[in-house]
């Protein structure tokens, strides 16, 4: 029921630190929501959180911390003082439809701030709160962060190349994903309310969403009791083009596909004309496939391999991003102010909600359209 931000004035308080809650913020305010962010005495600690852009006053503005809260409303309170909770209540009790927590219920009971209270506060308030491990089990004291909570959660298994060791997923995957799993709670929190006339509460943690993220492995030894590691199976492989890296993956009926598009003798050899073959001999095959992809920009490779119905894609920088047609032509980047430095752009919000009903399919498109 997220489409309920569009009906009337809603507002968003966000109380307590975590990239994960300020993330959901910004899901919330992309929605339309009023987003005021809670921030302690000295300003939150993502202020200082890596990577910077220099200002031409001097000193530097945190990158991570202005893409997560633009647009929201800053205040400042301390919920370690009376004061601080004094303000943070009455800013619940006056304004506060949906609650954006982070941190243990242990914390916020100490504060006087657990979700019963907010909700004696604000008794049609939504209530979500995230946590890295949870609120209770033998982890929940552990000091960690993404590396852990990827490594803990599963994900780092399926991520790197084999026999090396895995790899930790760039920038925070862990708690943006978390953050679009307190959004989720947040729809179902408001058709709750919207049945029952009260608010609610509800939490989650980051190392279960990763858990989520990496279904397959779960998936796989529930069908058959196989342990899915990286590389098996044909394995996706990072192969450096040109012009930068491509990302290549291949089932084993796309092999000839493959010999067309690198056209290459030396794939032809006898030791990569099975699976099992090319499992037992990856790292030839891999040098291989990387000489001939360098042959080729990234671009190229991934319009042949797409033309074939291969499962690849060309690794995007950043700029790639910003001029790509695809993102160009749904207008997915939005232009922002930055203090200080002019303008910039940040990703949009990834749903596009619909102004009014879609026409109905005609009788002859409607089988296509189911599941679609």
């Amino acid at each position: 029921m997220l489409s309920a931000l569009f009906e009337q004035p809603t507002t968003v308080v966000e109380i307590g630190e975590s990239i994960s809650g300020s993330y959901c913020g910004r899901l919330l305010r992309q929605l339309g929501a009023n987003v005021i962010k809670v921030e302690p005495e000295g300003g939150s600690p993502l202020r200082n959180a890596a990577p910077y852009l220099d200002l031409p006053s001097g000193g530097h503005l945190s990158a991570t911390y202005f893409a997560l809260n633009d647009g929201k409303t800053v205040v400042t309170a301390d919920a370690d003082t009376s004061a601080g909770r004094q303000a943070i209540g009455d800013l619940l009790r006056d304004q506060a439809d949906i609650v954006v927590m982070s941190g243990e219920l242990s914390l916020w009971s100490r504060r006087g701030l657990a979700p019963a209270d907010v909700l004696t506060l604000a008794p049609k308030a939504v209530i979500g709160r995230s946590t890295l491990f949870g609120d209770i089990g033998p982890y929940v004291d552990i000091v960690g962060g993404e590396l852990q909570a990827q490594a803990l959660g599963g994900l780092m298994n399926m991520v790197g190349e084999p026999p090396r060791e895995p790899l930790r997923m760039g920038g925070y995957q862990a708690q943006y994903s978390t953050g679009f799993a307190l959004l989720d709670g947040f729809a179902l929190g408001l058709y709750q309310r919207e049945r029952t006339g009260r608010g609610c509460s509800f939490s989650t943690s980051v190392i279960e969403t990763v858990t989520h993220i990496e279904w397959k492995g779960a998936v796989s030894y529930q069908a058959d009791h196989k342990i899915v590691t990286r590389g098996s199976d044909g394995a996706p492989a990072i192969l450096r083009a040109k012009d930068g890296f491509f990302a290549f993956f291949y089932r084993p009926d796309d092999w000839e596909r493959v010999l067309t598009i690198m056209d290459d003798d030396r794939l032809r050899d006898p030791r990569f004309e099975t699976q099992k073959g090319r499992d037992e001999n990856r790292p030839a095959l891999l040098e291989i496939l990387n000489d001939s992809a360098g042959r080729l920009p990234k671009r190229e490779l991934y319009h042949r391999t797409q033309a074939g119905k291969m499962t690849t894609g060309y690794t995007a920088t950043m700029s790639d991003l910003l001029e790509s047609e695809q993102y160009t032509a749904r207008d997915f980047f939005e232009t922002i102010d930055v203090p200080g430095l002019g303008q910039g752009r940040l990703p949009g919000a990834p749903w596009r909600v619909a102004a009014s009903q879609p026409a109905a399919p005609a009788a002859d498109e409607a089988l296509n359209t189911v599941g679609g």
